[in-house]
């Protein structure tokens, strides 16, 4: 259930987006780290998080261009629970499950197409009128966007994915299930 709106301030939906990017950053590190072992596929997670970094720097550069008054005009309650369900989306462990490459896709596809690019957009171009930011943050989304878009084509379809398995360090590294007796 999202958190009710009481007025909440321009500038702490743009602090709590830029910690949204930066979280979704950690997961595509994390799945890079988890899929070490093809060059190809963690090479692409960690394009995958360098555009995340690009995003949080892109919503810092519009925070810090904002006015004191900007920055405590309250934002739409639309947003807002935008931004909280980003959140409750985010703080769940999202890779702990991961058992192969077709669940980490999933999963990303799932974050990439949730609230966190239509927030990042928002934030970035309606907040400070300029056609050449909405330009070049639009550009950015489809360019991010597309990339997931063109997993499959790029490494291959659902059954290829599914039997790419996390790395066995990966594997080793997680909690044991209790057995059954």
């Amino acid at each position: 259930m999202a958190e009710a709106n009481l007025l909440q301030a321009t500038g702490e939906a743009f602090e709590r987006a830029i910690d949204i990017e930066q979280r979704a950053c950690e997961i595509f590190i994390k799945l890079s780290e988890m899929f070490a072992h093809v060059p190809d596929v963690s090479g692409f997670w960690k394009d995958m998080a360098e555009d995340e970094l690009m995003h949080m720097n892109i919503l810092e550069d519009v925070y810090d261009s904002l006015t004191s008054e900007q920055l405590q005009t309250p934002v739409d309650d639309a947003l807002w629970n935008k931004i909280v369900n980003a959140e409750s989306f985010l703080s769940q462990d999202l890779t702990s499950d991961i058992r192969n490459l077709d669940e980490a896709y999933e999963m990303a596809h799932q974050m990439e197409f949730s609230e966190v690019n239509s927030i990042f957009k928002f934030l970035a171009t309606q907040i400070v009128q300029s056609q050449q930011i909405e330009i070049q943050v639009t550009e950015e989304i489809t360019r991010h966007i597309r990339k997931i878009m063109d997993f499959a084509q790029d490494f291959g379809g659902r059954a290829w994915r599914g039997d790419v398995a996390i790395s066995s360090l990966e594997r080793s590294s997680r909690p044991r299930p209790a057995s059954r007796t």
